[in-house]
């Protein structure tokens, strides 16, 4: 296992065009009768399927997170069909926990909530959407939807959950029908790309290590990060972050203007179709061993 080691200040972009996109940034598979199939550069995510990284996976998420420090995520996602009962359980959505706290945010066909702060607003999900929840480091969150803000996500949070990061079908909606294109996520908050944490001139964004002062920014291997905080710096890691890019916000949250996404200047251009990659749980199960299902928290029902 390599060693926990502080990253570039660069946003992990996985483009879902199969399951080692997932594999390789530490996700697991965790499969509840439904079926993940990867087709066309998209997965889509039929019945209770999950994707997790779960602390204390080696990532960028689990290697340098800090509730303090904020944070930000990013998919692009359609809903076909989704249950009106999946707000009141966990139902298609985001899995969310940053050591600090734990935010569920669910969707169905026409509503999508922040289920762990009450947050809730009628929203056709029909169609894709770009989906950011932002967390500030000081108690201001928000769910952004295009850009566009659609829900205020602020305030003490009192749910405890799984210290996990991942999205699906989250085990409590059994019919749902759900189309996801990317997940990004980086682990500062948004505009906080252009300080400089360690001091050395370099800002955070560029900075190949961006906690530790290095001036020369030597990176040996050419993976990202630089040699005073990489663990093997003659050798690339498999999981170094391959995309540098960066948001910029204003810092004040009563100015604050939505960024462009670090994630719409991918391509999208990825062909018609690939060929699907199905597999049932049980064709999981036999080629990678299902993790043990940790306890989940119990989400109060919405209002």
């Amino acid at each position: 296992m390599v060693p926990p080691c502080t990253a570039a200040a660069a946003p992990v972009i996985i483009p879902l065009d199969g399951e080692n996109d997932l594999f390789t940034q530490g996700f697991e598979y965790l499969g509840g009768g439904g079926t993940s199939t990867f087709q066309g550069g998209m997965l889509t995510i039929d019945g209770p399927e999950e994707w997790m990284l779960y602390s204390p996976t080696p990532s960028k998420w689990w290697d340098e997170v800090l509730p303090e420090k904020g944070w930000w995520i990013e998919v692009r996602l359609r809903i076909d069909d989704a249950d009106p009962d999946c707000l009141t359980g966990n139902g298609p959505g985001l899995w969310i926990h940053d050591r600090g706290k734990f935010i569920l945010i669910l969707f169905t066909l026409d509503h999508v909530a922040g289920a762990t702060t009450g947050a809730r607003a009628p929203f056709d999900t029909s169609e894709f959407h770009v989906y950011r929840v932002e967390d500030y480091g000081d108690g201001t969150r928000r769910l952004l939807v295009d850009g566009v803000q659609l829900l205020d996500l602020s305030g003490d949070i009192v749910v405890f959950g799984t210290e996990a990061l991942g999205f699906g079908d989250l085990g409590g909606c059994l019919h749902s029908h759900v189309v996801w294109d990317y997940f990004a996520y980086d682990t500062f908050a948004p505009g906080a790309e252009d300080g400089d944490v360690d001091g050395d001139g370099v800002p955070n964004a560029e900075d190949d290590c961006f906690e530790i002062p290095d001036p020369e920014q030597l990176d040996t291997d050419g993976d990202g990060r630089g040699d005073v905080c990489d663990p093997c710096p003659l050798a690339p890691r498999a999981m170094a972050t391959a995309m540098a890019s960066a948001t910029t916000m204003t810092a004040h949250p009563t100015t604050r203007t939505a960024p462009a996404s670090p994630v719409r200047a991918l391509s999208r251009s990825r062909g018609a179709s690939t060929t699907a990659r199905t597999r049932s749980t049980a064709a999981r199960s036999t080629a990678r061993p299902r993790p043990n299902r940790r306890p989940r928290s119990t989400i109060p029902a919405l209002p």
